[in-house]
Order: C-alpha cells, then structure tokens, then sequence
C-alpha cells in the first residue's frame, strides 16, 4: 500500500512543474527509441515488450497528478530516468517503487542537463516535501542554455562547448547546490554510465551501474540494468532511512 496524502496542485505550481512540450503528450515512440534512430534496428524489431509513452498534465512519464503522494521519494534526471525504450512499469522509478512499496516520483526529461536538474528540484521542493530524493546525473557536457524565456526543452537544445574541466566544474557546483537545498532531505546521487570523459571518484556516490542489456533504442538501460541499478538505489535508501 502506497503512503501518505494526495497533494493539492494551484495553478501556479502546474504551471512551474510543467514541461510544456509533454504535457498530456502520448506516442509509441520517443527520442532514440524510433526504428530509423535506434542504435540497432534488429534488437528494435525484436524487443519483447510492447511500449507506450504516456505523460501527465505536467509532463512527466507518471502517474495522474492526482495520485501524487505528499510524502512520496522524488526522482530527478534524464531520459534514463524517463525510461526511453522501456515499458512504463519497467522505468527505473516503476521497479524501485517495488523494491521499496513507497512510491517513487519520475521527474526525467530528455536531454535534460545537470543544469535543469539543479533548477528543476528548486522548484519542485517548494511543492513536496519528500521522504527523500535520488539525484541521477547526466553527461557534464549537457549545459543549460541561459535564456530564461525559451521552455525546458529549448534549453536542451544549445549551448557553447566547454572544456572537460569547466563541464566537472559546473557538475560539481550544480551538485553544491543541490546539496545546500536538499539541507536535511536524505539523499542519494547516482550517474549515468560515461557521464564525463575523465576518472572521478565516486566515494560516497553510486557509481555507474554496468550495462548488462539494453533498452529497445539499443542505448539506454534494458530491463535488467534497470533492476539492478533500482536494487542498488533501493540498499542506498534503506541505509538512509531504515527498512522502507
């Protein structure tokens, strides 16, 4: 049985939370996972399971929002977090809803940047007061373009290259920040497989999980990465907070 209260949205949280271009948005394919963008169109054609990409009012691959929890664990990253070439209950939020039975809010956006991330929790925090939060960072070379008045989307879309160094370094103050946000807010942060092109060392962090499949764009994580990687989440938070 899930915990907790449903939550009250007003207008202007729907419309601080929403990535415009999803809202309500339904196709059966998505980003890489389609057979003319697919990293091998043979294991597309073979992918076992049926797919269907289904977003909310505010955008997000998720349940109603009037199903949202008050003191639900929040999920914040990329199209790994989306779960592009997956089927919904297979998403990384989906199976470790299951290992922890509490659930888990997917707040993934393709292409989203450590930039959006940072800015995306600041204000989802003013919304939710979470039980806790799992941070799955991007690729550092993903950067936020500035303009304020272009939507989530847009703000994928460019921005001037930099250095291997400057993307760590703006890594790292994303993360600073999101650490001095999150205060109290037990935390688990985690990273995309070659996020960045040097070594770094992980110490308190979850490293990358290793890819043993594949999802059906033949790219992001299959079935399988996904379990393990929500197991590994899953002994993160039950260290942060006990038995869930």
């Amino acid at each position: 049985m899930l915990k907790g209260i449903n939550l009250i949205f007003t207008a202007c949280a729907l419309s601080e939370l929403q990535i415009k271009k999803y809202a309500n948005y339904q196709t059966k394919f998505l980003a890489t996972d389609f057979e003319n963008c697919c990293f091998n169109k043979e294991h597309f054609r073979s992918f076992p399971y049926p797919i269907d990409y289904q977003f909310n009012l505010i955008g997000y691959r998720e349940y109603p929002i009037e199903k949202y929890q008050s003191d639900c664990i929040i999920l914040v990253g990329d199209s790994s977090v989306v779960g592009v070439g997956l089927p919904f209950e297979m998403t990384l939020a989906k199976q470790l809803e299951n290992f922890c039975n509490h659930q888990i809010l997917n707040f993934g956006m393709c292409g989203a940047s450590n930039d959006w991330i940072n800015r995306k929790l600041k204000i989802i925090l003013k919304y939710f007061q979470p039980k806790a939060v799992i941070i799955h960072y991007t690729f550092s070379h993903r950067r936020e373009h500035s303009d304020h008045t272009w939507t989530d989307d847009e703000r994928t879309l460019s921005d001037p290259s930099h250095s291997s160094d400057e993307n760590y370094q703006n890594w790292l103050d994303n993360h600073q920040q999101i650490s001095v946000r999150l205060e109290k807010i037990p935390a688990c942060y985690s990273f995309i497989p070659n996020w960045h092109d040097q070594p770094v060392s992980y110490n308190d962090f979850l490293a990358p999980v290793k890819m043993v499949d594949k999802a059906r764009d033949y790219f992001h994580y299959g079935p399988e990465t996904t379990r393990i990687l929500a197991k590994m989440m899953h002994s993160k938070l039950t260290n942060l907070l006990g038995a869930l």
